[in-house]
């Protein structure tokens, strides 16, 4: 059952896609940009990847892709590029561009590991004294800053020896204690946001599919995404959901 409304919502999403690439050559035409401003500005997505290639790699990992994102993966396209800003067509920075052998999974040159491990998660979470550890790393960061700055006035980065002759004085960044509070298992990066955050789908546990983001970076934990009415979302209706308010913000404009 799940699948079969999967793949309803799939060809939705191919159907807006087609609405979407149109609507894209009005806007280049009107506006009369160079086939790389219109890629720059609208991006693209790479072809669909090969269904057996990630049987495969699940099969040797022991992991099965949420439903609703291989279907995207092997019937509509894979991200591109190879840096979090020029990723494909997608919510915010873009989708990312994965690929997989019979063993590995990877996000650019970066090699996914412990998806078959659960996602501990199943609410909203950040570590209870989030506040205290900031409160430590604004202070560290502010003697950081204040060392290690070249003859211009302008922050450098300090040799090895410098940096742990600072670290024997002040102690270790107190960032890597508030990480180490997370045990993030069994997701995959999809799509990034900026200043550090990122979105990612569930691969495995209770939350299996649901698309999360990754605030960590700026203190704020982690948290699933919902929609308008406060349901969780998976792959295809977050997308597909991006996707037509982009239509809209397209018609508006031609």
């Amino acid at each position: 059952m799940q699948k079969n409304h999967s793949k309803i919502l799939i060809e939705e999403i191919k159907s807006n896609l087609r609405r979407y690439y149109e609507l894209i050559e009005k806007f280049a035409d009107k506006n009369q940009l160079s086939a790389e401003q219109k890629n720059a500005i609208f991006k693209s997505l790479n072809p669909p990847l090969d269904e057996d290639i990630i049987s495969d790699f699940e099969h040797n990992n022991n992991v099965h892709l949420p439903v609703e994102y291989k279907l995207f993966l092997t019937e509509i396209g894979n991200g591109t590029g190879s840096t979090w800003d020029d990723a494909g067509i997608g919510p915010d920075l873009g989708i990312l561009k994965v690929t997989f052998d019979k063993e590995h999974c990877f996000i650019f040159d970066d090699t996914i590991t412990d998806l078959e491990n659960t996602f501990q998660f199943e609410e909203e979470y950040n570590v209870e004294n989030w506040e205290y550890l900031y409160e430590k790393f604004t202070n560290w960061f502010g003697k950081y800053t204040s060392e290690f700055r070249n003859d211009l006035f302008q922050l450098r980065e300090p040799t090895n020896e410098e940096f742990e002759e600072f670290i024997a004085i002040n102690g270790e960044n107190p960032r890597n204690e508030y990480y180490e509070r997370f045990e993030v298992n069994g997701v995959l990066p999809i799509c990034g946001i900026g200043c550090g955050e990122y979105y990612f789908i569930v691969i495995s546990g209770n939350c299996k599919g649901e698309i999360w983001i990754d605030f960590r970076d700026n203190w704020g934990g982690v948290a699933p995404v919902l929609d308008k009415n406060g349901n969780r979302q998976k792959f295809d209706a977050w997308y597909n959901e991006w996707l037509m308010l982009e239509i809209e913000e397209l018609q508006n404009r031609l």
